[in-house]
């Protein structure tokens, strides 16, 4: 194990780093149109991004999203619950685990499953303080990208066509991080939105594998 993706598992292998690439701006989302409040607005909606078969018995696989949103403004915002931009990685993982009680006392891993390992988005923004900039790393408010799962064309089959699925963009208002009021003076023109994914895979076991195969062996003790 080498490189900087070998926290993935054995022999960690991009097999496609330009699996969907995505890039607009805010305007022509469903943030246009939208009353800002507390409630989430749903700015993208997620869709197709695109198709592979997998080889579930020899390998897992990691379906990586690099996405952003730099938000602009019309020059009379306020520098106090304002959300400058949004970096978001999020990780999902497809490996096997038991598909039934039967399978999980006798310890077979036959189900196909997409999992979320990390879904971390980091929001910058000026928060309660006026003019005062800070972080967070739990991104659920101003702008931020939540990772949808991907879909077998069959749930136990060993080479499955895997259909990748893209994230959801969302846009949410709070007295913290992204007030009504700045939300109404977003330029949307000039704020940027991209995403981009990557397909990676290892040899047998990757991170949950592992984690799911002591947790069966923990329910046989």
């Amino acid at each position: 194990m080498s490189g900087e993706m070998a926290w993935m598992g054995k022999d960690a292998e991009c097999i496609n780093d330009s699996f969907y690439t995505f890039a607009d701006t805010l305007d022509n989302t469903n943030y246009a149109g939208w009353t800002p409040s507390t409630s989430a607005r749903s700015c993208i909606a997620t869709k197709t991004a695109g198709t592979f078969t997998a080889d579930m018995d020899d390998y897992e696989y990691y379906i990586v999203w690099k996405c952003t949103a730099d938000i602009a403004y019309d020059g009379t915002e306020t520098q106090k619950a304002l959300t400058v931009f949004d970096r978001a990685y999020l990780v999902q993982q497809l490996f096997r685990r038991p598909s039934s009680w039967a399978n999980i006392q006798a310890e077979v891993s036959n189900g196909n499953v997409c999992a979320t390992l990390l879904g971390a988005n980091f929001l910058r923004y000026y928060g309660t303080t006026t003019g005062s900039i800070t972080y967070t790393w739990a991104g659920s408010y101003g702008f931020y990208y939540t990772a949808q799962a991907a879909t077998f064309s069959s749930s136990t089959s060993a080479a499955p066509t895997v259909t990748v699925k893209t994230p959801v963009f969302y846009a949410r208002c709070n007295t913290t991080y992204f007030s009504t009021t700045n939300a109404a003076k977003v330029d949307q023109a000039q704020s940027t939105l991209t995403m981009h994914c990557e397909v990676w895979r290892v040899k047998q076991n990757g991170i949950l594998r592992g984690i799911y195969d002591r947790l069966t062996h923990f329910l046989n003790e």
